[in-house]
């Protein structure tokens, strides 16, 4: 088993280190909207939840594979 960062198809891969009060109000926005927000309305969440997710993945020594989505949706033009 191992964790599949598939971000890179949606958003930069540089996660920056963010407090826990930030991403709990990005989180307090994605649950007080009725309509989906933009990623970059909530880059602190989803910043803290990836460095969650590594932490946890070191922690039980699972491998995490990060494809950085080069050829995805680009028509492969490199």
């Amino acid at each position: 088993m191992a964790v599949k960062v598939a971000d890179a198809y949606h958003r930069s891969l540089c996660f920056e280190d963010v407090t826990i009060e930030k991403a709990q109000a990005d989180f307090e926005k994605v649950i007080k909207s009725d309509k989906p927000l933009d990623l970059k309305a909530v880059k602190a969440l989803s910043d803290f939840m990836m460095h969650r997710v590594i932490g946890l993945a070191r922690k039980y020594n699972k491998p995490i594979q990060v494809p950085t989505g080069l050829q995805a949706g680009d028509g492969n033009i490199i």
